[in-house]
């Protein structure tokens, strides 16, 4: 069985990386939206509703564009929108880039 080092880098970031060098995770503190990324992964409901928390300032962040999508599977789906253990990946333009 592996070990973890826990690594306090500063007042927002904590990195915690497996003994053996299989995987390093970051975890910060603070806005979502002032982080430099390629790719968001929102934990939202199955039925994708962004009835409030970070999958609400998602939708803000990422525009109607984001949103549209998000209705439309739901209208489509229903429920099943997206189940436990499923994904689904959206368009958005955020920053002047495509996500």
């Amino acid at each position: 069985m592996s070990g973890i080092t826990i690594e306090k880098n500063d007042e927002t970031s904590t990195r915690f990386t497996f003994t053996n060098g299989s995987l390093v995770v970051l975890i910060r503190n603070g806005d979502l939206s002032q982080e430099p990324c390629d790719a968001l992964v929102n934990s939202t409901n199955t039925w994708m509703n962004p009835s409030g928390g970070l999958d609400k300032g998602i939708h803000q962040l990422m525009g109607q564009f984001f949103t549209d999508q998000v209705v439309s599977i739901h209208i489509a789906m229903k429920e099943d929108s997206c189940q436990i253990g499923q994904s689904r990946i959206f368009v958005a333009h955020y920053d002047d880039k495509n996500i």
